[in-house]
């Protein structure tokens, strides 16, 4: 086994760009837009499930037309929580200054699962407190809607004056998009016949685990980083195989394992 050095986290985020696609969460059905000067000082967020047949891998999330307050100073953050049981799954926060009527982004990494349900949202708070941004209204009984790319159904809408989980029903979706890689996927194969592979946990923060219905039998797995300088080559033996990454920078990983019949291709993540 080798290791070798991987990308720095500038690049990766511009080659992550460059593999993005967008979600447009106020698409899907009919509504209207509020003022650019609604209230936002609070939690704001959706329920969604991901009725995609595959996992999403976010890379994104955006609010469009924000306007920060009479400070000049905003705290936001983005927030994903498990609508089922309220946890925080994963939460960045950035301070953003000056803003009118502009645009905040925040570069996250996160995999939504297939037919799970998630409350995205969105936190914006400050000192003074009149942070605003403009809403979507869907109309009366939209909900439940499908965005247009037909991967997220959104459930609701909620908010909450705190930075914590949106309990309180909303008539307003925040102007909020994500971006996803769309090339992202696990466990592809090129023979539909192969054996299944599952790579876990993924993302993975110290042990990526490889498991095969069938024991396998001097199986070569290369794993590349989004440059495609190789990081790790072995050789697989038998149904279980585990890689420490404890060292490995935050990124995304393409893997290739190699038999004498099939190919298999795939990508996970490593995030920290």
């Amino acid at each position: 086994m080798k290791r070798i050095s991987t990308i720095s986290v500038s690049v990766f985020l511009f080659l992550a760009s460059t593999m993005m696609a967008q979600i447009d969460l106020n698409t899907g059905v009919t509504g209207s837009y509020t003022g650019p000067n609604q209230s936002y000082n609070e939690t704001r967020g959706v329920d969604v499930t991901v009725v995609s047949p595959n996992d999403i891998l976010l890379t994104g999330m955006r609010l469009d037309v924000f306007n920060v307050g009479g400070d000049g100073m905003a705290l936001t953050g983005a927030r994903i929580y498990s609508t089922a049981t309220h946890a925080l799954l994963y939460h960045l926060d950035t301070t953003v200054y000056s803003i009118y009527q502009g645009v905040v982004n925040f570069q996250i990494s996160y995999i939504l699962k297939h037919d799970s349900t998630y409350t995205v949202s969105l936190f914006c708070g400050g000192t003074n407190s009149d942070n605003s941004a403009q809403m979507f209204q869907p109309i009366s009984n939209g909900y439940p809607y499908t965005e247009s790319l037909g991967l997220l159904k959104v459930l609701e809408a909620h908010a909450v004056g705190a930075d914590a989980f949106p309990a309180n029903h909303n008539i307003y979706v925040p102007r909020m998009k994500l971006y996803y890689d769309n090339t992202f996927a696990t466990g592809i194969s090129s023979n539909i016949n192969s054996p299944a592979i599952i790579l876990y946990p993924n993302p993975a923060s110290s042990v990526i685990n490889i498991h095969q219905s069938i024991e396998a039998s001097n199986q070569q797995i290369t794993i590349t980083d989004v440059l495609g300088n190789e990081v790790y080559k072995d050789t697989l033996i038998g149904m279980d195989h585990s890689i420490a990454i404890s060292n490995w920078n935050n990124g995304i990983y393409f893997y290739v394992i190699k038999g004498e019949n099939e190919t298999v291709r795939g990508k996970f993540v490593v995030s920290k």
